[in-house]
């Protein structure tokens, strides 16, 4: 997995990752969409136009609960898109460590 960031140390304070998938992001988009809205979810968020956010329900949830952003495109020379993901604090965590 190359990184542009490669800079940064192996350790991250925030950890990201990308992964391949074959189906289409609009077909990723509605399968998260479908997830969210289901009865017992685990985790609550936002799914469109190539984002995602997902975070611990509210009624668990802590000041340090983290979150997880989520962009995806499709791939332009083949079948499939990437997905990009970054785990972090709340914004109004990390904005105390800048």
């Amino acid at each position: 997995m190359s990184s542009s960031a490669s800079h940064l140390p192996s350790y991250r304070i925030l950890p990201r990752f990308q992964v391949e998938s074959p189906l289409t992001a609009e077909e990723v988009i509605e399968r998260l969409k479908k997830g969210l809205e289901e009865e017992g979810a685990k985790v609550v968020g936002v799914a469109k136009h190539g984002y995602a956010a997902l975070k611990i329900p509210p009624e668990i949830r802590h000041y340090w609960s983290p979150q997880l952003s989520l962009s995806i495109e499709n791939l332009e020379d083949q079948k499939g898109c990437l997905i990009r993901g970054l785990y972090g604090p709340a914004p109004n965590v990390w904005t105390l460590f800048i």
